[in-house]
């Protein structure tokens, strides 16, 4: 390569690299505040309380053990437990199980620690992937820059955490968000022809499916087919080129395609097996409403920031108006608030020209108001509940696209503005007051979460030591029953037992198995329910003669008077003494 083009690729791209470089220390600062990481060791789980982080420490396990999260037979001992047994929706992990490989590989195996880094790593995804598509927009390097950090900074994040690890990581959301700009302005992006595979961006378009067809649980899948029928439908009613269809169906049909690709060992196991793979997933009509979108909660602070009369209106609202639920994260924050009511006045403003800043707050305004319509209480989500389509419940999950929708509409406005300021001194002053404004909105949104750092890592300790107690005692493949009954996917938190606990005995163990994980209804889950409702003679009869080996209890679903009874009768019938984790929350019997 000659020294002009080296020159020249440097002075093309150096401001971008600069950015880059701006927005990972920006970025590793912000969270290393916000989370108070400093001089923590995430050798430990960040969140460790048998509720839904669970299963993000299981799905690295998985891939640990297998490498991928198709599933072991470490549980459910009776049938192994396989995620496309149960849930049919596993294939679209594909994005975080590719972080967790990473991470597996550089932190030596350790499966807390890639779940605290895959988490953490979705604050550089989500800022790098904006950055990207505000940049592709041409909005100028700073104001990227700007826009990248607020969005991956929303409140969505940090509320969802590891619990919702596959929410949280929104990484290619805003990938959605470019392709209905395209599919809206460029009359080439994904136009059926024979310059098809000439054009560049049909190629990106692919790749952006794709990615946006490989991270979450389906919503960021429907959500973004959603809205690119939305901006398809709304440019042929106002053109009346029917070649808007053409290119709005490659585009929805390319998301679904690379779904479908990556379901097909669900749909092979549902084949052979039978089964929808949403056993334990159906929502029942009263979600739709129950966990809906509202507007209010769009524009409503998660943190008052010591200002008395704001967190009088944040805790009353929350406190007494009804269903206020996980939708409390849907905030997007003071500048994506300021972007969203201007792109609804935008929609009532006429417009003299058809300029490209027009056209594309016009397609973000119609995408803004039709996620709304969608989203909100008593929307067009509830009629789609009503058709019989009772899979997605959370409409408020939408907000991370409203969020982008809003934050994309104020970088374009700002940019166009910074382009009309002559001297180079206002210009200067311009850009700082902007930054402080979106340095101010990163800290305003911020809900103040906080981890127990140390009762966690106690925890992990104690049950690791406990499991190794276990693991002495017993041979390779030894099968335990575990006590209470819970029910999977979705139980209730049984006294001071999350619904996922029983999990730890597979975090722990690498050669035992366990009898969670059964499938709500299925013949295994029911036996497991009615064996453990048995009297305790009866019930460890019918255990060793399905195969057991060991009995395990957590202490932590029962109240002190009837563990100790059921432990007496245990210890009774067999004459064994139990192992008794270090804090006295676990107990375990080897019954033969």
């Amino acid at each position: 390569m000659k020294k002009e083009q080296v020159w020249a690729f440097v002075k093309k791209w150096y401001k971008d690299a600069a950015a880059l470089v701006f927005i990972t220390l920006a970025v590793t600062v912000l969270v290393v505040h916000f989370l108070g990481l400093r001089g923590q060791d995430l050798t430990y789980p960040l969140e460790y309380k048998g509720g839904d982080e669970m299963s993000a420490l299981v799905s690295v396990r998985l891939v640990q053990e297998s490498g991928w999260n198709i599933g072991t037979d470490k549980l459910t001992a009776l049938d192994g437990y396989y995620y496309n047994t149960s849930d049919v929706i596993a294939g679209l992990h594909n994005a975080d199980v590719f972080f967790e490989k990473l991470f597996l590989w550089i932190t030596g195996g350790q499966v807390a620690k890639t779940v605290n880094l895959v988490y953490l790593s979705a604050f550089y995804m989500i800022a790098y992937v904006a950055y990207f598509v505000l940049r592709q927009l041409r909005i100028k390097e700073w104001l990227s820059t700007g826009g990248a950090l607020v969005y991956a900074f929303l409140p969505f994040i940090f509320i969802r955490g590891i619990g919702h690890i596959v929410l949280s990581c929104y990484y290619f959301v805003p990938l959605a968000v470019l392709m209905c700009i395209w599919l809206y302005e460029d009359e080439r992006f994904m136009l059926p022809g024979k310059g098809f595979f000439k054009y560049k961006r049909n190629y990106a378009g692919f790749i952006m499916a794709f990615l946006i067809a490989s991270e979450g649980i389906g919503y960021w899948q429907i959500f973004a087919c959603f809205f690119l029928m939305v901006a398809m439908l709304t440019a042929l009613l106002r053109t009346k080129d029917w070649n808007y269809l053409k290119r709005g169906c490659i585009s929805i049909l390319s998301v679904i395609v690379c779904v479908v690709i990556s379901i097909i060992p669900e749909i092979f196991y549902r084949i052979v097996h039978g089964g929808t793979g949403l056993e334990g997933r159906i929502r029942s009509i009263a979600d739709s409403e129950t966990y809906c979108l509202k507007i209010i909660q769009l524009l409503l602070p998660v943190n008052g920031h010591g200002i008395r009369p704001l967190e009088k209106l944040i805790y009353a609202y929350n406190e007494y108006v009804p269903c206020v639920n996980e939708n409390w994260t849907a905030y997007i924050g003071i500048v994506g608030a300021a972007g969203f009511l201007f792109l609804l006045v935008w929609l009532f403003t006429r417009r003299k020209n058809e300029s490209t800043l027009t056209k594309r707050l016009t397609v973000l305004a119609d995408l803004n108001i039709c996620g709304i319509l969608l989203a909100t209480m008593g929307g067009f989500g509830s009629i789609i509940f009503m058709t019989g389509i009772e899979i997605i419940r959370g409409y408020n999950r939408i907000s991370v696209f409203i969020g982008f929708f809003a934050l994309t509409a104020v970088c374009l406005l700002l940019n166009e503005w910074e382009g009309k300021i002559a001297k180079t001194v206002w210009k200067c002053v311009y850009m700082g007051g902007v930054a402080l404004v979106m340095l101010f909105a990163i800290w305003e949104q911020n809900p103040s979460v906080s981890f127990n750092f140390e009762g966690n890592k106690e925890e992990w300790i104690s049950d690791a030591d406990f499991f190794a107690q276990v693991d002495a005692v017993m041979d390779e493949d030894d099968s335990i029953f575990q006590l209470p009954y819970a029910e999977y996917p979705e139980g209730d938190i049984q006294n001071d037992m999350g619904h996922l606990s029983h999990y730890i005995g597979y975090l722990h163990s690498d050669k035992l198995k366990w009898s969670f994980g059964t499938t709500d209804g299925s013949d295994t889950d029911i036996w497991y329910e009615q064996t453990a409702s048995l009297p305790v003679d009866k019930m460890i009869q019918e255990i060793l003669s399905k195969g057991f080996d060991g009995l395990y209890i957590n202490r932590d679903a029962y109240e002190e008077p009837e563990w100790t009874a059921l432990e007496k009768s245990v210890q009774e019938y067999t004459g064994v003494t139990p192992v008794v984790s270090n804090d006295e929350r676990l107990v375990f019997y080897k019954l033969r």
